[in-house]
């Protein structure tokens, strides 16, 4: 399997975000490393949920935007999956806070979660600490600043994001 691993060059983080940027959230807190993971290989999924199985790190918060909500919800319905719908709103799309509680959640979801971001949508998830919010920000606009509603994700030491 080939894997490729990158450090996000501190000039691409910035405390006010660009709206077409690479980030289409806001981060508070420490943000000394910010990695990107990239799979040259159909097995990823199969890599991660190993992974997780074996860093074993539970609660699993994610924080996911979803187009077919119906869906979504049946499977968290169907495996027992605790989530909630937030009132953060896009055109077309809803957001949604997902706490996973075990192995067998995160492999029932994931394969969903991960088909979500690949179509564009935001799919976040964060180990053992909820550090998702909503909230206004400031973003850099084609117009100048503006203050936009968006995810916030919230770091403290030792927390990671995925």
């Amino acid at each position: 399997m080939k894997i490729e691993i990158g450090i996000i060059p501190k000039k691409w983080i910035s405390n006010i975000p660009d709206v077409g940027g690479f980030f289409p959230f806001a981060i508070d807190g420490n943000k000394d490393y910010i990695v990107d993971i990239s799979f040259s290989t159909d097995k990823h999924l199969d890599f991660l949920t190993s992974w997780i199985k074996v860093i074993n790190q539970f609660p699993i918060h994610m924080l996911v935007e979803v187009y077919g909500q119906e869906e979504f919800e049946g499977v968290c319905l169907r495996h027992k999956i605790e989530y909630k719908r937030t009132t953060y709103e896009k055109e077309n799309d809803c957001f949604y806070k997902v706490t996973i509680k075990d192995y067998s959640d995160f492999s029932f979801l994931f394969p969903y979660v991960y088909a979500n971001g690949s179509m564009n949508n935001l799919a976040l998830w964060s180990l053992q600490r909820d550090v998702f919010s909503f909230g206004k920000r400031e973003f850099k606009t084609l117009t100048g600043i503006k203050k936009i509603d968006t995810p916030i994700i919230t770091l403290a030491e030792n927390d990671s994001v995925f």
